[in-house]
């Protein structure tokens, strides 16, 4: 109580600025808070404090997102980035709802219980808190009320700017590791993601060109960069195939999410406005703040959906593959996926001994899972995914693949 009374002053002159005018009930769920945008700022305001708090309980950088993903234009919401570019610990998600839902007068108070919960020294000096935002015109201003709290719990802060929520994030894991999972920079996450994509594109077959929904969001001004980054690494890759990216829905007309993005592709099954589909082209679409894909084409008449379950079936068969061409055993495997991914999904991947297991929807719940084996492939239907390998697992897998490339002939890493 004595350590906080030192910060009350400051919550004291900032909070009237940021008074919370609804009797209203805020939750954090999967996505962290989402609302319309002008119910928000006494939300912001807290969670600039609880960022704070999170900062100096772990002693690392953590990361801000400002967003509302696929929702309107005239939504936003917030999520906190824990230090491995993780989302927010499950634990700390009841400090954010009791926080945010607390009495302007009790705002002090519920910060010193999750001080005294959580044991956090407030003397520690936390490094920045990182900010990125999406290209919702509410973002600004709610990042100023974000702002507001970091700064009443005197911590410092960069402002990032407009980033997709996956940049964010990997720029917050990149941090913590001392750069040796990448450069904590936008073309530090552009030149990581490029380099891969053009390895595994090498003596992929013919030119090709993906035609790209940018749901009118924060993902279609940063192809641009991620085309450049291709083209640098590109360079340096053996028999790599030419790919070309043409995007449409890029924010010069239309409105974030309005008849476009991921949402808008999976739920109705159909094409995004602003594109008139041919046979043998490729397209995907992005969502609002490109954290998710989904993948499409043309199958006669019809609207032919690649979703997150196809994707998690391909991502792991090649895992497979990979692992059995390498004679890599004794390693746990799991597809980790929702109760409404499809059943003939699931299906094939039991039809090939690989395990799934299902688990409640929302990115957390898969995270939590993929946790529990050695590789992990996790997936939503809706197009939210990610791939997790144990670091003592990738670095073997790296040394085998170095070690079988010098005597393979038409393997899959093979580049002759």
């Amino acid at each position: 109580r004595f350590e906080m009374e030192r910060f009350a002053k400051g919550i004291a002159l900032a909070a009237p600025h940021h008074p919370k005018k609804l009797d209203k009930h805020f939750d954090y769920g999967t996505a962290g808070f989402r609302d319309k945008a002008r119910n928000l700022d006494s939300v912001m305001f807290r969670m600039g404090l609880l960022a704070a708090l999170r900062a100096k309980s772990t002693k690392k950088e953590v990361g801000v997102v400002i967003t509302a993903s696929h929702n309107p234009v005239e939504d936003n919401g917030v999520k906190l980035i824990d230090p491995m570019g993780e989302m927010l610990a499950m634990e700390w998600e009841s400090h954010a709802r009791n926080l945010a839902n607390a009495k302007d007068d009790s705002i002090v108070g519920e910060l010193a219980k999750i001080v005294e919960k959580e044991s956090i020294d407030l003397n520690f000096d936390p490094p920045k808190i990182r900010i990125g935002m999406d290209t919702r015109p509410s973002s600004p201003e709610l990042s100023k009320a974000l702002q507001d709290g970091i700064l009443a719990l005197q911590c410092q802060f960069e402002n990032l700017g407009e980033m997709a929520t996956p940049q964010v994030h990997f720029i917050v894991r990149c941090l913590n590791t001392n750069c040796l999972y990448g450069q904590p920079t936008e073309s530090g996450y552009f030149k990581k993601l490029a380099k891969a994509f053009c390895s595994l594109n090498q003596s992929a077959g013919p030119d090709s060109i993906l035609y790209v929904d940018g749901a009118n969001g924060v993902g279609a001004k940063k192809l641009p960069l991620f085309q450049t980054s291709i083209a640098e690494a590109s360079a340096e890759v053996p028999n790599f195939s030419k790919f070309d990216i043409v995007a449409f829905n890029d924010g010069t007309q239309g409105k974030l999410n309005e008849r476009c993005g991921a949402d808008y592709v999976k739920t109705g099954q159909c094409p995004p406005e602003g594109i008139v589909m041919e046979p043998g082209k490729r397209y995907c679409s992005f969502d609002g703040d490109a954290d998710r894909i989904l993948f499409f084409f043309q199958n006669q008449k019809s609207c032919q959906i690649l979703d997150g379950d196809r994707i998690a079936c391909l991502l792991t068969d090649y895992i497979h593959e990979m692992l059995t061409y390498l004679e890599i055993e004794g390693l746990s495997i799991a597809a980790v996926m929702t109760g409404y991914s499809n059943g003939n999904a699931v299906n094939y991947l039991k039809k090939k001994n690989i395990r799934v297991e299902i688990v409640p929807t929302g990115v957390k719940h898969l995270k939590k899972k993929c946790t529990e084996f050695d590789v992990a492939i996790a997936y939503e239907a809706n197009g939210h995914g990610n791939m997790v390998v144990r670091e003592e697992v990738e670095r073997k897998i790296e040394m085998m693949a170095q070690e079988k490339e010098k005597y393979c002939r038409g393997g899959p890493f093979c580049t002759e």
